[in-house]
């Protein structure tokens, strides 16, 4: 008889440290998984920037290729990939004049706060910058 109740004793006392450790280890696991998520809401966004950025250059940089085309495809490349508030920046101004073998930037900045799974607690807003340089035909 006191061996059965040394045994319920002791089964009661692992249930109690399996809560705790679930009580301690929860959180944390949250927080790992939660800012997974979160960490590939801002690689897709670098991503789709990166594909933006490269669309704009080349339609800036091919012959015949104008700024407003250029944006207007880094435009169109951002809002397929359902990103909020890009902006593009294209530098030097491209026109009719400009003379092959100048180096064109497109630079797309993609706000972290209006593209995140709205955990902005993990990773603070920020400016995702990407940039491509391409060499006018």
């Amino acid at each position: 008889m006191i061996s059965r109740q040394k045994r319920t004793f002791q089964s009661g006392s692992r249930r109690a440290v399996a809560a705790v450790e679930f009580a301690v280890c929860l959180p944390i696991l949250t927080l790992v998984v939660f800012g997974s998520i979160e960490m590939s809401h801002g690689i897709f966004a670098k991503q789709a920037g990166t594909a933006a950025a490269y669309e704009a250059a080349r339609l800036a940089t091919s012959t015949g290729g104008t700024e407003i085309a250029a944006r207007q495809r880094a435009d169109e490349v951002l809002n397929a990939m359902n990103i909020d508030g890009g902006t593009v920046q294209i530098t030097p101004e491209v026109n009719a004049t400009m003379s092959r073998g100048t180096v064109v930037t497109v630079t797309v900045q993609i706000p972290s706060e209006l593209n995140s799974g709205g955990l902005n607690f993990i990773m603070p807003p920020r400016q995702i910058t990407t940039s491509i340089a391409m060499v006018k035909l």
